[in-house]
């Protein structure tokens, strides 16, 4: 968003962006596949679950 995008720009945003395992921020997007699959017959039978779409960014300790 515009409001971290100076951030993300500086040194130390770009460092933190090194740790998380895809080396990348995630987009609108990434959330697509899940999505999906939440809204399909594909998920019918998943119940109270948490679905992390993080880009590994939670298994790994800032």
């Amino acid at each position: 968003t515009d409001i971290n995008r100076d951030y993300f720009a500086s040194d130390s945003g770009q460092a933190m962006i090194k740790r998380i395992p895809q080396r990348r921020l995630g987009a609108a997007e990434d959330l697509t596949g899940p999505l999906l699959l939440l809204a399909s017959a594909a998920g019918a039978h998943m119940t109270g679950a948490v679905v992390t779409v993080d880009g590994g960014h939670s298994i790994n300790p800032l």
